[in-house]
């Protein structure tokens, strides 16, 4: 295990969004999601889920 892993995951639960996390680490948005699935495997567990789609609409 990688320590820029773990710091990449860190940024990325901060953020909760990949675009943003790489902005602040100065690296792709496919570099950060490479190190986060590796870090993922190495735990051998699930470190985020996939939201997809748009968010469902609140009532005001």
């Amino acid at each position: 295990m990688k320590s820029d892993w773990i710091e990449s995951f860190l940024v990325f639960s901060e953020c909760m969004n990949f675009t943003h996390a790489a902005e602040r680490l100065h690296i792709s948005q496919p570099a950060l999601h490479v190190k986060i699935k590796k870090l993922s495997e190495q735990l051998q567990t699930p470190l985020y889920r996939k939201s997809g789609g748009k968010p469902p609409a609140r009532k005001i």
